[in-house]
This record gives structure tokens, C-alpha cells and sequence, in this order.
């Protein structure tokens, strides 16, 4: 019983930086005064704590976003795959992936996830992710690169980087952005070729 609640604060917490926006974003459907807002607000995590550290929040994603970072990711979607590559073991408080119908190891630090309502929780000094899937909902605070594309899709969801306005996911090519004031350490990834 202790094991869900301790991850179900742990995905609040991860959360509470995308969900702070969200909660204000116009159209959003949440009152910026709600108890929920506030909760939010009040959260040690509701504000990047590192400096050079960004946030970035994904709702209603669909096509792939690829994110290369040290920090913190917390998602959510409703059919796809996620690959993901931690070239550090145990540099984190690691990687919770529930949900998932079909696992793969690729390599030694790389594994592919595919099923339906997937949830993902990372937190680690240097990771990279790729998600290809539709009802993305992300929230990652931490700094690095992000690509997203939402090509093949009419409406492919929005986005919000760096606290800035919410922008729809670029539907036409790709586009790859930092994340707040740093990039990410190089890594040698499986990502790029798959």
C-alpha cells in the first residue's frame, strides 16, 4: 500500500511545474485560483530550482518529442512508444515506466516501451527520451534539448517552453529547442538512429 502512495506523491511533485501552467494556460479550464493552482504554486517543484533550468509542458501531444537533458520528466499517453536512455545508472532517482504492454531492452543503458495509457517518471542527471505516440501529456523541468514534431497530425496538441505562451506543436517539420539556459551533456545514444 505504501509503494503506490510514495509514487503517486512522486508523480504530483514531478508533475507540479507543467500542471502550474496548465492550470493557467487560457482555455485551460482550470481556475488560476483553484485550490489545485494553489497546491501547485505552493510546491517546492513549482519553480525550476536549479538556475539555467527550464520547464517545458506537452498537452494533448501528438506525433514525437525527443528530449536530451539532465532533470526531471514526468508523462503521460494514451497509445505509442517511449525509448529511453540512461547512460548513467543510479545518477538519478531513476526511471518508473507503468503501463507498458511490450518491453525491450535495445542495449545496455537503452530500453522501448510500447503499450496504451503509459506513465513515465524520470528523474536523473543525464537522460534522453523519445516519445512517438498520441495524448501526450509532459512536464519536464531541467535543461537541454527538445524536439518536437507533430507532422502527420492536423491538430498536433501544444506546447510551453521556458514559461513562455502556449504554441501548437509544429505540425509541419521538425523543431528542436532548449530547454532552459544549458545544454545537455553529450551522450552516445541509440535515439538517433531509431
Amino acid at each position: 500500500m505504501r509503494r503506490p502512495i510514495v509514487l503517486a506523491l512522486s508523480l504530483l511533485a514531478a508533475a507540479a511545474p507543467a500542471a502550474a501552467a496548465a492550470a493557467t494556460a487560457p482555455g485551460s479550464g482550470h481556475a488560476a485560483g483553484g485550490l489545485f493552482g494553489k497546491l501547485v504554486a505552493a510546491s517546492p517543484l513549482a519553480k525550476p530550482g536549479v538556475p539555467g533550468d527550464g520547464r517545458l509542458a506537452i498537452e494533448n501531444g501528438r506525433g514525437t518529442v525527443v528530449l536530451s537533458a539532465v532533470g526531471g520528466v514526468v508523462a503521460t499517453f494514451d497509445s505509442g512508444d517511449l525509448l529511453v536512455d540512461d547512460p548513467v545508472a543510479g545518477d538519478g532517482s531513476g526511471i518508473v515506466i507503468t503501463g507498458a504492454d511490450f518491453t525491450r531492452r535495445i542495449s545496455s543503458t537503452s530500453t522501448l516501451y510500447r503499450g496504451e495509457n503509459v506513465h513515465v517518471l524520470v528523474k536523473s542527471d543525464r537522460f534522453r527520451i523519445r516519445i512517438r505516440a498520441v495524448g501526450i501529456y509532459l512536464g519536464a523541468v531541467g535543461h537541454g534539448w527538445v524536439t518536437l514534431d507533430g507532422s502527420g497530425f492536423t491538430d498536433s496538441g501544444r506546447y510551453q517552453l521556458n514559461g513562455g505562451a502556449w504554441q501548437p506543436l509544429p505540425s509541419d517539420s521538425s523543431e528542436k529547442v532548449q530547454l532552459g539556459g544549458a545544454t545537455a551533456p553529450a551522450t552516445t545514444s541509440t535515439l538517433a538512429s531509431k
